[in-house]
């Protein structure tokens, strides 16, 4: 999974190992028992989004990885 990439553990977001449903139940519910927190999560994971993930960046990177794997003729 990408996921942990784009969001950094009590930063950006809560993580929580796969498949593990105590841990899923667990953040979600200091989520919803902290709001405060929950917008911090959110905020910061907007902005580490915009600044690292935007279109123009997204493509030209696609386009330097497809050009790199061009076969000559």
């Amino acid at each position: 999974s990408s996921l942990p990439e784009i969001v950094r553990h009590g930063t950006s977001g809560l993580l929580v190992p796969v498949d593990d449903d105590a841990a899923l139940a667990g953040a979600l519910t200091r989520l919803l028992h902290d709001p405060r927190l929950a917008a911090t999560l959110g905020t910061h994971g907007r902005e580490h989004v915009v600044r690292h993930f935007d279109r123009r960046r997204t493509l030209d990177r696609l386009l330097d990885l497809t050009r790199s794997r061009e076969v000559p003729s």
